[in-house]
């Protein structure tokens, strides 16, 4: 396999109150077909850390097919 760099694919801008800033330590997972889940840290207004996910397809990196709406844990 061969990777290719192809940039910043998400960035954490306030889409929720608890993912203000940060997109920090993403983690990988194949879910299935070119669909990876990507679990990763955010940070709210008050700088507390919150895990979160997002699922990608490979072939497309631009697009977010979902992202999760509240923190996970």
């Amino acid at each position: 396999m061969h990777w290719k760099k192809i940039g910043r694919i998400f960035t954490a801008e306030g889409q929720f109150d608890w993912m203000r800033t940060h997109s920090a330590l993403p983690v990988p997972v194949h879910v299935g077909g070119d669909v990876y889940r990507v679990y990763f840290s955010t940070r709210d207004e008050s700088n507390r850390s919150h895990c979160a996910s997002l699922d990608m397809d490979i072939t497309r990196p631009g697009e977010i097919l979902d992202l999760s709406p509240s923190p996970l844990m």
